[in-house]
């Protein structure tokens, strides 16, 4: 899922030089990029963008969050390298040659992959040194973060996805990127003891699913709910053949309070490093991991990021 980081007033968003740099991607890419532009100054969503090529991406209505987002980093992807090979409706395959990666993503309301698909690989939110590393993502939506971890040389990655067809998805994305070795995929939800959860889903844009259960209740259309199978952080290990990690990444729309505020001691102890989104505001985050010996930094007010690293690793 990252709910985005980058989720913020869309002449913030480019970190290539603002408003300016992402007008001229968006007249680049767009063949309709006057009236894609026309919309954003009356504060509307476009029905439809159309690339250069001839390919034409609907929204559907009504109206989602995040489309503006959405519509700004599709250019930033296609600047990267990035190539769209199919679209038939709901999904699209996109692939970047010159790093042998293939994804096939949601078009839904609001583009639903295409948010976290340029945070991991064009922002590169998660980047590190992952040779020879354990990590354990946590929201891994559909496998983005996952192949990257893996394509970064990570010996171990176990991936916990809650919805069964974003779960399916993301399998499909492992084996096409070649990491299905590496990575343990697990369909369920982390929390602080084994059982169900029951998690509000949103049809037009998964990635924003969640147990919390005020979370986004007044900005999001949650219309169905289903249980999940949970999983406690020795389970995951368990599952995965560690005794450690050397990175906990989470993106998971709200669960990041409990899980943390759930660990012992004893489970800091196992744990390198914390990347995390928060999604309304950090609270006691910062405190409980500094409390663990945690140098920690973080960005943003409401959703932000929050990266929280050791000095030295316990056991390394």
């Amino acid at each position: 899922m990252p709910a985005t980081t980058l989720s913020m007033k869309f002449q913030e968003n480019d970190a290539g030089g603002g408003t300016l740099v992402a007008f001229r991607r968006i007249r680049r890419v767009y063949r309709n990029w006057v009236s894609v532009l026309w919309a954003y100054a009356r504060k509307r969503d476009p029905p439809f963008v159309e690339l250069r090529d001839g390919k034409r991406i609907a929204f559907g209505d009504p109206p989602r969050m995040d489309r503006w987002l959405a519509v700004q980093l599709l250019p930033r992807l296609l600047d990267a390298g990035w190539t769209i090979d199919r679209l038939d409706g709901t999904h699209a395959r996109l692939s970047h040659p010159a790093e042998r990666l293939r994804f096939t993503c949601r078009f839904l309301g609001n583009w639903s992959d295409i948010i976290p698909l340029s945070e991991v690989f064009v922002d590169k939110v998660y980047a590190g040194d992952f040779r020879g590393k354990t990590v354990l993502d946590v929201g891994m939506a559909d496998g983005d973060s996952a192949v990257y971890f893996a394509r970064c040389g990570a010996a171990r990655v176990i991936a916990v996805e809650p919805l069964p067809d974003t779960y399916a998805l993301a399998l499909d994305n492992l084996r096409e990127n070649g990491v299905e070795q590496t990575v343990v995929p697990i369909q369920g939800a982390v929390l602080s003891e084994k059982g169900t959860i029951e998690i509000r889903v949103p049809s037009h844009a998964p990635n924003r699913s969640s147990a919390a259960p005020d979370r986004d209740q007044n900005r999001m259309q949650f219309d169905r709910t289903i249980s999940v199978q949970t999983y406690t952080l020795a389970d995951l290990m368990r599952a995965g053949g560690v005794d450690r990690l050397d990175m906990v990444k989470m993106d998971c729309e709200g669960c990041e309070y409990s899980f943390l505020r759930s660990l012992s001691g004893e489970d800091f102890a196992r744990i390198g490093r914390f990347v995390l989104e928060y999604h309304d505001g950090p609270h006691d985050l910062v405190q409980i991991l500094k409390s663990h010996g945690f140098e920690v930094s973080s960005r943003g007010n409401g959703i932000g990021m929050l990266d929280a690293r050791r000095a030295q690793v316990p056991g390394a």
